[in-house]
C-alpha cells in the first residue's frame, strides 16, 4: 500500500487549526486521506482520549466555578451579614485561642528551661566520684529500721523454734541455720528484683 505525500501545510492552516474547537471530524477526514489504516487506528484513539480530556477539564472548571461562587456566597460581597459576622467572631475566638496556647507554651518552655537549669546546678554541686570504699546501707534510716525489725523477727522465730523443741541445743543450731538460709534466699531475691 503506497502512502500519499501530504501537501504542504502554511503557517495560517496551523493557526486556524489551533484556533479552532470541535473540528475533530474535519481532521479525521484531512487524517484519512493521507494515512494509512494503521496511523489512522492510532489517530482515533488519540483524539477519542483527547475528547475525554477536554471532557474532564471541563468538569473539572465547572467545579470549581460552582466552587468559587458558592465561597462568594458566604465570603464574598453577596455574602449574608449574619454569616460574615460568624465567620468573624470564629476567627477572633480562634485568635484568642492561639495567643492563649502560644503563652501556655512558652510558659512550659521557660519552667523547663528553669528545671534544667536547676538540675545542672544540682549535678555540678555534687563531687565528681562517689566514694566507693564504704558501702552507704545504714546512712539511710529507712534501711536501718527495716534491718532492725528483719533481725527481731528473725530472732522472735529462733525463740519460737526453740521452745517448741524445748530449748535443745540441736533445735538452736537448726532454728539459727534456717534463718542464715532464709536470709540468704530473701537477699538474692531482692537483688534480682532490684
Amino acid at each position: 500500500m503506497s502512502v500519499a505525500t501530504p501537501p504542504p501545510i502554511t503557517q495560517s492552516d496551523k493557526a486556524a487549526f489551533l484556533k479552532s474547537s470541535g473540528q475533530v471530524p474535519t481532521l479525521h477526514a484531512t487524517m484519512a486521506e493521507y494515512r494509512d489504516q494503521k496511523e489512522l487506528d492510532q489517530a482515533s484513539s488519540l483524539l477519542d482520549n483527547m475528547e475525554k480530556i477536554q471532557e474532564v477539564f471541563q468538569i473539572q472548571t465547572a467545579q470549581f466555578q460552582d466552587q468559587i461562587m458558592l465561597g462568594d456566597q458566604f465570603f464574598g460581597t453577596a455574602a449574608a451579614p449574619v454569616a460574615l459576622q460568624e465567620v468573624q467572631k470564629r476567627n477572633q475566638a480562634l485568635k484568642t485561642e492561639k495567643t492563649d496556647l502560644e503563652a501556655t507554651r512558652n510558659k512550659s518552655n521557660a519552667r523547663a528551661e528553669q528545671l534544667d537549669r536547676d538540675f545542672v546546678d544540682e549535678r555540678e554541686a555534687l563531687p565528681e566520684t562517689l566514694t566507693s570504699s564504704i558501702i552507704h546501707v545504714l546512712d539511710d534510716y529507712t534501711l536501718v529500721v527495716l534491718m532492725i525489725s528483719y533481725i527481731f523477727m528473725m530472732l522472735s522465730v529462733i525463740f519460737v523454734y526453740t521452745s517448741l523443741n524445748q530449748y535443745s541445743a540441736s533445735s538452736i543450731l537448726k532454728s539459727i541455720g534456717f534463718a542464715f538460709f532464709i536470709s540468704i534466699l530473701l537477699f538474692v531475691i531482692a537483688s534480682v528484683i532490684l
